[in-house]
């Protein structure tokens, strides 16, 4: 069963600026600013929040109808140090959880806890144990955690092998596996999309397949490190990050940051400043939000049959947690059998790199195409389409039309950053 689309961010609005304790009027445009940019869960703020601040989190979250996640030191502390309290059993520790989360229980907007960010694999153990507690106390609530990325280093994963990093953790008994990769880098003024993107979406999904999971990954809405890291400066570098995850199977899109984190000067920007005003990147995640709604949307009834790659020229398809060069007329044409070599709906022929998933409903076939072209260019990347039929309906930016095929070939330009969801008529 398809879970619905999740759009979630990091760094919520947080109760100071500056050792200025932020006033009822100003949290009220905050969490409407928050609804209004199409983030439905909303985050923990960086800093240490006081209980009277986060059931009032909670009650504008409920006011905008949002969801809310908690950080709670208490909870968080008892989670993590669960295992190695043999004299706390399980039903007691199932009591505790409940009883000590009844406050926030009173709102419907209390999405679940906030546990840890990038742990390291020492810590896995102590989670999934914890998890599996906390499943029971309270089910339908989120016990949340956030992977490092592949390229995190060994003395951070407490591990040489990424692999085993994220089967540690895949025991942990939530529906989701959450991970970070920021993908747009610059340096020495060169902007370039970090080696090894691909690779991790690839290898979370896997995993998150053979266990039923959701893949909820973040997209980078917040330059840091004084700018190594862009952001979503743009709408094509906002686009590019969520539309690649979401080709490549994420039912989580998450943007990091949301509200400008008041820890030091290396983050440049947000949707939102350390003022609360709408930043740069807030508009261009604001319409990408919409954007990827309107995609899943129309896509519900659509079941994803394969994904791949054009990279270089090199067709590519995604299975086994590795995107593997499969040379051949088109991406879906591979040795073997599968439900995607019989389709007409085809690439082929992409002027730069994009990633892609074939559909199909019924009778029904199309394909989504994301630019993976390093979108801070601004280019357009033509691709050419196989359709079998006059017309072709293309939905893009939220909206469909239909558009005349040149001998059953639809020839199209996308944006920097963008992604096309292609049909033949007659759906």
């Amino acid at each position: 069963m398809k879970n619905k689309l999740i759009i979630g961010s990091w760094s919520g609005i947080p109760e100071y600026n500056l050792l200025k304790k932020n006033d009822d009027e100003f949290l009220e445009k905050q969490f409407e600013m928050l609804a209004e940019s199409g983030i439905e869960l909303s985050p923990v703020p960086i800093c240490h929040a006081s209980e009277e601040f986060r059931l009032k989190t909670l009650e504008l979250a409920q006011k905008n109808g949002l969801k809310q996640l908690i950080e709670d030191y208490e909870m968080s502390v008892f989670l993590k140090t669960l295992k190695n309290r043999p004299s706390v059993t399980e039903e007691k520790a199932v009591g505790l959880i409940l009883e000590y989360s009844r406050k926030y229980l009173e709102y419907e907007s209390f999405a679940g806890y906030f546990i840890a960010d990038e742990p390291s694999i020492e810590e896995a153990a102590n989670l999934v144990y914890a998890s599996r507690i906390f499943k029971k106390a309270l089910p339908g609530k989120l016990f949340y955690f956030n992977l490092f990325p592949q390229y995190a280093l060994p003395s951070c994963l407490k591990t040489d092998s990424y692999d085993d990093y994220i089967a540690a953790f895949s025991k942990a008994e939530t529906d989701y596996m959450s991970f970070d990769f920021y993908a747009l880098m610059t340096e020495n003024g060169e902007n370039y999309v970090r080696n090894g993107f691909l690779e991790n979406i690839a290898k979370v999904k896997k995993t998150c397949d053979e266990l039923g999971k959701d893949m909820w990954a973040f997209c980078c809405s917040s330059a840091h490190y004084y700018g190594a890291i862009r952001g979503s400066e743009t709408y094509g570098q906002a686009a590019f990050q969520a539309f690649v995850n979401y080709t490549l199977g994420a039912r989580g899109i998450f943007w990091f940051c949301y509200y400008a984190p008041d820890v030091d000067d290396s983050y440049l920007n947000a949707l939102v400043d350390r003022e609360g005003r709408k930043d740069v990147a807030y508009e261009n995640v604001k319409k990408v939000n919409a954007e990827l709604k309107a995609l899943d949307e129309y896509l519900w009834d659509y079941e994803c049959v394969c994904r791949g790659a054009v990279i270089n020229g090199q067709l590519k398809t995604i299975s086994g947690g590795v995107p593997t060069d499969k040379p051949g007329k088109s991406p879906t044409d591979k040795p073997g059998k599968s439900p995607a070599d019989d389709f007409t709906v085809k690439i082929l022929a992409a002027e730069r790199n994009v990633v892609f998933a074939a559909y199909g409903s019924g009778g029904d076939e199309g394909i989504l195409i994301t630019n993976f072209d390093e979108p801070t260019s601004g280019r357009e990347n033509a691709v050419t389409v196989k359709v079998d039929s006059p017309e072709a309906n293309v939905l893009s930016a939220g909206k469909t039309e239909k558009i005349r095929c040149d001998g059953g070939k639809l020839k199209y330009k996308l944006k920097s950053g963008g992604a096309i969801f292609v049909s033949p008529c007659g759906r």
